[in-house]
């Protein structure tokens, strides 16, 4: 998967690859709310 900028707090940048980092450690419920794109928003 590319890495993609999503967003810019301070000096910290936030990437797909961080969203995709912190679903990951949800239960199975929670994860798939945010599979989607609509649920990345």
């Amino acid at each position: 998967m590319e890495k993609k900028i999503l967003a810019k707090v301070g000096e910290k940048e936030i990437s797909n690859l961080d969203v995709q980092s912190a679903i990951q450690g949800l239960d199975p419920y929670q994860a798939q709310q945010f599979q989607t794109e609509e649920g990345q928003k």
